[in-house]
């Protein structure tokens, strides 16, 4: 099997990867990103290049039968026209280049923000829950008009199993420093007056087996993916010894607002405080059923991972200060 994976440099891509490159079944990996990545393998093609610009002749020169898409901007940026460059123009890309290497099978890491983060979203969201991205945060839009091109690019007579993960965020061990984790990195966690919803983790490790599991079986479909169980934001907070500082949503909204116009932090835009207050939660019973997964990580264990790892770092740091 050929695999080419874009974004192969990144914290999943990286992982991946390292996975992969211990797979007898896996004759070569077609790596592709802007920058080398610090994972080697023999088995790697690494092609460093930007997935703005055309980039079929690779998959049809390493004969590519799965693809797997992780290149797309995740980190909340000011410059959207670039953002949608990556995301939307770089799927395109990838599009055309599967068409081109008439690839068999296409795996992407969408996200379950695509459901967006309403009051009355039902708890959990299954599969078939409507597509609701909120307006002012552009990841979660990018993502469902993504997931709408890899449908309609299916169902067109390309012959290429479509798969689609639409992952809560994936933590652990190598997770610290990601964009990732950036709503955990200030020492002071905001959160909102009167609220303390369920939050959803994945383990790295977890997310890793599911990609491999549909890589290796080549199965199609839309898969939530989240680790078992939830853990209210007060917990999240109390895990990661983060003091966790409350306001009221406009008040908060408001301070967010100003400060991002401002350049005066640049963690996230006032559109992210939708997924403080109502995060999406996600039922995982479809994966569960279908590919008979079973769990290594609760979403507590993964988070903890995280938490783990971050405070030995600072220790080494403190004693090497």
């Amino acid at each position: 099997m050929n695999i080419a994976i874009t974004g192969v440099s990144g914290y999943i891509g990286s992982k991946l990867l390292a996975y992969l490159d211990r797979q007898d079944n896996i004759q070569r990996i077609v790596g592709i990103d802007v920058q080398a990545p610090s994972v080697k393998s023999a088995k790697l093609k690494f092609y460093q290049h930007d997935v703005r610009q055309p980039f079929g002749d690779f998959f049809i020169e390493n004969a590519v039968d799965t693809v797997v898409h992780l290149a797309f901007i995740l980190r909340p940026t000011r410059n959207t026209t670039l953002a949608r460059q990556v995301d939307i123009g770089g799927t395109m890309n990838l599009l055309d280049a599967c068409r081109q290497a008439k690839v068999k099978h296409l795996i992407y890491l969408s996200s379950h923000t695509a459901y967006g983060a309403h009051k009355d979203n039902p708890v959990p969201l299954t599969e078939d829950s409507p597509l609701r991205p909120i307006p002012g945060f552009q990841y979660s839009h990018d993502k469902v008009e993504i997931e709408q091109a890899l449908c309609d690019f299916g169902a067109s007579g390309n012959n290429t199993t479509i798969t689609i993960l639409r992952s809560c965020p994936g933590v652990g061990a190598n997770a610290v420093g990601t964009a990732t984790t950036i709503m955990f990195t200030p020492f002071v966690m905001l959160g909102i007056t009167g609220s303390d919803a369920p939050m959803q983790f994945i383990h790295e490790d977890d997310l890793i087996n599911i990609m491999a599991m549909f890589i290796g079986r080549g199965k199609g479909g839309i898969y939530n993916v989240a680790g078992d169980g939830t853990l209210k934001y007060s917990e999240v907070a109390r895990l990661l010894h983060k003091r966790l500082l409350k306001l009221p949503f406009k008040l908060l909204e408001a301070a967010v607002s100003f400060a991002w116009a401002v350049h005066i932090q640049s963690a996230a835009p006032a559109g992210c405080l939708h997924f403080i207050q109502y995060p999406p939660v996600v039922s995982t019973a479809k994966l569960k059923r279908e590919l008979g997964y079973e769990f290594m990580y609760s979403s507590k264990e993964a988070l903890s991972a995280l938490a783990d790892c971050d405070i030995m770092r600072r220790d080494k740091r403190k004693n090497r200060g």
